[in-house]
């Protein structure tokens, strides 16, 4: 079972990572089939209330458009996510200096599922010194479904059904 998993999970960051991908339906198709496949060998049962989940996550590939504005466009390099008991942070680090911040706070439904709401309380953009920072109202709430985590790899999916493939980094 831990080789099929290690297997699966290596499968599954090779087709995040691969930058001749030029298909992203395609791409999609075969990162949902891994997906599915890695669920089935989940070592972590209600994922939404694991301590697994609560660390500081790097961004490895997503389906959300507005994340990936940032990256396409050369923005970005570093998106992260760190997530504690009743908090979240989304961290959009712009390549020359600034970012886009959005943070929350998190309610879990069932303590033994996967599922965990969000709710959106801020959203600040910095511009850098020159420039400046300002914040914006809320931006938005809903739900994320943890389908498959360890100590090295997150999958999820959302409530617009949009997938977040992370790994951990040092806290």
């Amino acid at each position: 079972m831990v080789a099929k998993r290690e297997s699966l999970k290596a499968a599954l960051l090779e087709a995040c990572r691969n930058p001749a991908t030029k298909n992203k339906k395609q791409q999609r198709a075969t990162v949902e089939a891994l997906m599915e496949e890695l669920q089935q060998v989940n070592p972590t049962t209600s994922t939404a209330s694991s301590l697994l989940l609560q660390r500081r996550w790097a961004l490895e590939w997503t389906t959300e458009k507005e994340i990936n504005f940032f990256l396409d466009v050369g923005l970005s390099n570093q998106i992260t996510q760190t997530i504690s008991t009743t908090t979240i942070g989304n961290r959009i680090e712009f390549v020359r200096a600034g970012g886009f911040y959005v943070d929350g706070t998190l309610s879990i439904p069932d303590p033994k599922g996967c599922r965990t709401d969000f709710e959106f309380t801020t959203a600040t953009l910095n511009l850098g010194e020159r420039w400046g920072q300002y914040t914006f109202p809320p931006v938005g709430s809903g739900w994320f479904e943890t389908l498959y985590l360890d100590d090295t790899l997150r999958v999820d999916i959302n409530s617009r059904s949009d997938i977040l493939i992370c790994t951990p980094l040092p806290n």
